[in-house]
Order: structure tokens, then C-alpha cells, then sequence
């Protein structure tokens, strides 16, 4: 048999954007105090003895920023923070998007995977922070059509919509941002951050308009209200399922601090 050179062609495949798979997957995760629960299970599987929730209400400013699109990150936000450090599996797992989007392999990737997805219910732009790195995603850079309006880094592509920096870079470069990470209890200039800090700016409205995750917003009066109402009521049942675990909530809006709960260490009955 012989056999010709194929020619090299042009690409043609299926494909699906990143935001099409992830507003499939929060479909298979409740809202409200079931994000809680997402979280601090991600911080219980990762051996943290406490997560401090916060909710900072400020619209920061920033006289330079490092992308005019990074505007959508400075609003209101919700910050959580574990004492547990990322290891090199966790970075990896948090890139994972998982095996489908069936309850029974929403943790088969294990912790700070699948079920890290529940954010998204939150936020179209989340960031965390972790020993020495600082990280982005930015799902919207994926999808040509909405990455005008609604991605938060204009240099980003379809293929890698998201970034890692050393933590030590943006403090350098960028220290003017890095204050809205402050209201989650990291110190000015932290370049090995000993713990893990999610932030979450909340989905506003003109947000909603543009995003091809979540439609609705995440406000204040109609979500984080009723999701402290509902903490409310489930109090030591939710609290009592976690392995010694100190789980404490406060809010944060014009440079004061309120906290409005916060339990102590519980044992599993």
C-alpha cells in the first residue's frame, strides 16, 4: 500500500465555550447556603481548622489599573479565607473542570475541584491567593462572542482564559489592586501568604446584562440576605457536621468591620 502527504488543512472541530460548561454545571448546585457548604467543605477537605467568611460592601479605587477591564472586579465582593496552603495537587485540581456534571463526580477530582464551581453561582470573576501565588479566572475570555463586554483581562484567549503571577509581582507592580484582598486578612505586602483567600466580586446587575454564565445578579437584598437568614436557621446543624472547624462571617462597608456570627470548634456528632 502507498500512501500520499496529507495536506495540513484548516481547523475545523466542535467545541463548546467555557461559559456554556460552567452555566451547565451550577445547575447541579444550589444556591443560597449551599455555596456555603461548598466552600467550607473545600476547606475541611483540606485539613483548615477555620474560614472566615466576608462580605465587603466597598466600591474600591485604583489609580492604575493592571487592565481597564479589571474595573468589574473592584465592587462589592465576598471574601473567604481558609488557614490551609495550596499544594501543588490543589493547584492543579482547581483547573480541573471535572468528568461531567452528575452529583455522584461532583468531588472526583477531589478538593478545590469540581465542587469550586458553586462560585460561579457568586461571581463571573473569581481570584484567590495562596502561599506564593496570585491566581484569575476570567471564563468570558473564552467566548469570542461575549469577551468585548464582559471578559476583566482584554489579553487573554479562548484557550487559557485565566492567569497565575507570583504574589510577589503584583504587590510590586500592582499594589494599589491588591488592597481589595485586605478586607480578607491579608497584610500589606504578603509575599507567602500562609493560608488560602478566595475573593468573589459579587454578579451586579450590568454584570447579569452581559454574562453568559448566570443571568441574575448576586445583590445584597435579594441573595446575601437570605442567605444569612437561612445560616440563621440551619445554626449548629451546619456548623456540626465539620471537622473542628471555626466558621465566622462578618460584613465590612465603609471601612468598619460587624461580625455577625461566628461559632466555635465542633466535634462530628
Amino acid at each position: 500500500m502507498t500512501t500520499t502527504k496529507l495536506s495540513k488543512g484548516k481547523s475545523f472541530y466542535q467545541r463548546e465555550p467555557l461559559t456554556t460548561r460552567l452555566k451547565n454545571l451550577i445547575h447541579d448546585y444550589p444556591e443560597g447556603i449551599g455555596i456555603i457548604k461548598e466552600l467550607v467543605q473545600n476547606a475541611d477537605d483540606a485539613g483548615a481548622s477555620c474560614i472566615h467568611i466576608t462580605f465587603d460592601w466597598r466600591t474600591h479605587s485604583c489609580i492604575n489599573l493592571p487592565d481597564i477591564g479589571m474595573s468589574k472586579l473592584m465592587g462589592a465582593a465576598m471574601l473567604v479565607y481558609n488557614d490551609s496552603v495550596f499544594s501543588d495537587e490543589d493547584f492543579n485540581n482547581i483547573q480541573s473542570l471535572g468528568e461531567g456534571g452528575k452529583k455522584k463526580t461532583l468531588w472526583k477530582t477531589g478538593r478545590f475541584g469540581v465542587g469550586f464551581n458553586s462560585v460561579y453561582h457568586v461571581t463571573d470573576y473569581p481570584s484567590f491567593i495562596s502561599c506564593d501565588r496570585i491566581v484569575f479566572f476570567d471564563p468570558h475570555a473564552s467566548d469570542v462572542e461575549a469577551a468585548p463586554h464582559a471578559a476583566a483581562f482584554q489579553g487573554l484567549t479562548q484557550g487559557e482564559p485565566g492567569r497565575s503571577w507570583s504574589l510577589e509581582e503584583w504587590w510590586k507592580e500592582h499594589s494599589d489592586f491588591m488592597k481589595v484582598y485586605e478586607a480578607g486578612g491579608i497584610q500589606h505586602g504578603d509575599t507567602n501568604f500562609k493560608g488560602t483567600l478566595f475573593r468573589l466580586p459579587l454578579r451586579t446587575e450590568e454584570h447579569a446584562k452581559h454574562s453568559k454564565i448566570h443571568s441574575q445578579a448576586f445583590t445584597q437584598s435579594k441573595n446575601i440576605k437570605p442567605l444569612i437568614d437561612d445560616l440563621a436557621k440551619v445554626g449548629e446543624e451546619f456548623v456540626r457536621i465539620q471537622v473542628r472547624m471555626r466558621v465566622g462571617m462578618r460584613e465590612r462597608e465603609d471601612g468598619s468591620i460587624k461580625a455577625w456570627q461566628k461559632k466555635s470548634k465542633t466535634e462530628r456528632p
